[in-house]
């Protein structure tokens, strides 16, 4: 078997357990160290931290400072951020063991300046190289030659690609690949490829402002692949944090810093996994490459609050039916105002009608109209849904086959949920599941048309089995609420 490239550093999983006993201290007070445990639990108290005894400090005067716990555990130092007491316990022998609990986890340096400055992030995810659709990996067999008595034969080989790189505003994200070679005995060898993404920074930015670009990305990949992007791994290097070598040596190479955290959205196992028989909406190729990601980092900004309302029905398993719909309206309603024309005459023609018709009114009836009339120059809900649609482009034309029908269904359940008309308990949760899909496609196509993927590329998807596997219970769901809603 042949083997080029360099081994990857072992791939890890953001939610994987760690428990470890180590020495553990506040900042400013290093003379104050206690023995203690750290403990990892994604699916129970998250980062825990479990010490002998109590810090006599109260620890720094910095806010930020405050709630941040250096310590040195056998994988080396780490750092506890946005840690918080939970309280002591006093066991029967009379050791007092106090508790912390933090938001936040950094393996490989100790951060002691208030903000954490951040040169570059690294992230990976469960199934973004079926995505990415690449491999290294080549397989060659050769049968058994009866005529020749030649043994059949298999080898197999494992090359990085090429990485590909493009740049943003603040500066370049990459593609690379990684390959690692796993021998379990003398007679089983594995080959593991995988890919990850790289954010490198002219200057060095504020650890939430890399979070922020992960979670983008992290956000771009589900709407690509139709199912939940989950990070496995996510490492950051620092300005200051350099590879020190045994004897206290710091080389020149950066240190990589492996961050964990507990995710309050985060899926269950189960559901995160990938079908092997699951397609991809879109694949990173159709999208444009790395020069998407770069352009859809930057062209966010704009509209993230919307993308988080709108994510938020993706990256949580359990949600009443009635919440998530709420939450995609409230995403749909909030993009259509930032992208689109929020009135039908210009504000200051229209202010000085408004005027003019109050004043025209008798003196007891002024009010009154002003409150009926201020709105009037705004897009219906209606109006604002069919205009979406009718940016989404041709890609949903087999998904909604009567706008007028599904924008009329959307705003009437969402009027009827949000003010608790008579009709709205009529509505299933079915119903509301499949609606609530279809506002989904119609967003997402608009913001990745927004990040600069070719509008053909998109159109190519309007009869794919990705985009139409719930078409006829989507149309289903229209006809039965657009029916309730049109009984008086």
């Amino acid at each position: 078997m042949a083997h080029t490239g360099t081994p990857a550093p072992d791939t890890g999983d953001l939610m994987k357990r760690i428990d470890t006993a180590g020495k553990f201290w506040l900042i400013g007070h290093e003379e104050d160290v206690l023995p203690g445990r750290l403990k990892f639990d994604p699916a129970a108290q998250g980062i825990e931290l479990s010490l002998i005894g109590r810090f006599k400090s109260s620890g720094s005067p910095n806010r930020e400072l405050d709630t941040r716990i250096l310590g040195i555990c056998d994988s080396g130092p780490v750092t506890l951020d946005r840690s918080f007491f939970a309280g002591n316990v006093i066991r029967s022998s009379g050791l007092d063991e106090s508790r912390h609990h933090a938001n936040r986890l950094f393996m490989g340096h100790h951060f002691t300046d208030p903000e954490i400055a951040v040169t570059s992030a690294t992230i990976e995810i469960d199934h973004l190289s079926d995505w990415i659709a690449q491999t290294g990996i080549t397989k060659q067999f050769t049968p058994r030659d009866v005529t020749s008595n030649t043994p059949s034969a298999f080898s197999a080989s494992c090359t990085s690609t090429p990485a590909e790189a493009s740049d943003f505003s603040r500066g370049s994200i990459t593609l690379n690949s990684h390959w690692r070679q796993e021998e379990t005995s003398p007679h089983q060898v594995q080959l593991n490829y995988w890919h990850s993404i790289r954010i490198e920074y002219e200057t060095p930015q504020a650890f939430e402002v890399a979070q922020r670009d992960v979670a983008r990305l992290q956000d771009l990949v589900t709407m690509c692949t139709d199912s939940f992007a989950n990070l496995t791994n996510f490492s950051i290097e620092a300005p200051d944090a350099m590879v020190t070598m045994i004897d206290g040596t710091q080389t020149e190479f950066s240190q990589r810093i492996e961050f964990l955290a507990p995710s309050i959205h985060r899926k269950s196992d189960k559901t995160s996994r990938r079908s092997a028989n699951s397609s991809n909406f879109i694949t990173f190729a159709e999208v444009g490459g790395v020069a998407t990601l770069a352009n859809w980092v930057d062209h966010v900004d704009s509209f993230q609050q919307p993308l988080n309302s709108m994510m938020s029905i993706r990256h949580n398993t359990q949600m009443y039916m009635e919440n998530k719909f709420l939450n995609i309206m409230q995403a749909a309603e909030a993009y259509h105002r930032i992208t689109h024309s929020n009135s039908h005459v210009d504000e200051e023609e229209f202010s000085k009608l408004r005027l003019e018709l109050v004043a025209a009114t008798p003196a007891e009836h002024r009010d009154w109209l002003d409150e009926k009339i201020k709105f009037i120059n705004t897009p219906t809900l209606n109006k604002r849904m069919r205009q979406l649609a009718r940016s989404a482009g041709p890609s949903i034309r087999a998904l909604i086959k009567n706008l007028d029908h599904w924008s009329f269904t959307i705003a009437g359940t969402r009027n009827e949920l949000t003010h608790l008309g008579r009709k709205s308990g009529k509505i299933t949760g079915r119903d509301l599941y499949y609606l609530s899909e279809s506002v989904y496609i119609v967003i997402r196509s608009c913001m990745l048309l927004e990040a600069g993927v070719a509008p053909v590329e998109l159109s190519r998807k309007a009869d794919s089995e990705a985009l139409l596997q719930h078409a006829d219970r989507i149309h289903a769901s229209i006809q039965r609420v657009r029916h309730e809603l049109r009984e008086t």
